[in-house]
C-alpha cells in the first residue's frame, strides 16, 4: 500500500472510509527485540496493543489512525514496554501535526468549526488553545501606546468603546 500517511516508523495497511471520516489502519514496523531499562535484560514480544489517534483531516474528513502496536515483557523483572511514537503528541492522543494545525487556526476560527473539521470534542479544541495563549503570554509583551486614541463604534445597536495606539495605527 502507499505510504499516505508519511509518518515515520509505522506502515499504512488499510483504509476505511466511513460515514464519520476515514480511518487508516497501520502497524509498527518491527524492529530488534529491546533491552529491559531496570535489568538490562533482552524482553520478549508480550502481544499487541491497539490505540487510536486523531490525525489531520483528509479528503475534508476527520481522519482516526488505528495503530497496533506490539508490547514487550521483561522475564527477569516483569516489566512491560510499549514502544514510543515520535510523532505523537505526549499530552493528548493525536498526531503533532494536528495539534500544531490546530494550534495555527484556533484564534481565527471557532472551536465548534475546528472540532467538526477534525473530529475531536469542543473541550480538546480548547485545551489546545489555552495550551497556545499560555505559550504566547510568556513570550509576547504588550506595551501602553505612547499616544492613546478613544473613539466609539455602534456594534448590535448599543455603543462599544474602542482604544487605538495612534503611534502605530493599531487597535489597543
Amino acid at each position: 500500500m502507499l505510504d499516505i500517511l508519511c509518518l515515520p516508523g509505522i506502515r499504512p495497511v488499510d483504509l476505511r472510509s466511513q460515514s464519520k471520516g476515514i480511518t487508516i489502519v497501520a502497524d509498527v514496523e518491527d524492529g530488534d527485540l529491546p533491552e529491559c531499562s531496570d535489568c538490562g535484560t533482552q524482553m520478549y514480544r508480550h502481544g499487541k496493543r491497539q490505540n487510536t489517534f486523531a490525525d489531520t483531516p483528509m479528503q475534508m474528513q476527520p481522519t482516526r489512525l488505528e495503530i497496533t502496536r506490539p508490547r514487550y515483557r521483561c522475564a527477569t523483572c516483569g516489566k512491560t514496554l510499549t514502544p514510543e511514537l515520535p510523532f505523537l503528541d505526549e499530552n493528548r492522543r493525536a498526531t503533532k501535526r494536528l495539534v500544531d494545525a490546530i494550534r495555527e487556526r484556533c484564534l481565527g476560527m471557532t472551536f465548534n468549526s475546528l472540532a467538526h473539521q477534525t473530529g475531536l470534542a469542543v473541550n480538546t479544541i480548547k485545551n489546545i488553545a489555552n495550551d497556545l495563549i499560555e505559550e504566547l503570554e510568556k513570550t509576547v509583551r504588550y506595551e501602553t501606546p505612547v499616544i492613546m486614541g478613544i473613539d466609539e463604534v455602534n456594534l448590535a445597536g448599543d455603543y462599544r468603546c474602542i482604544i487605538t495606539n495612534l503611534a502605530t495605527n493599531n487597535v489597543f
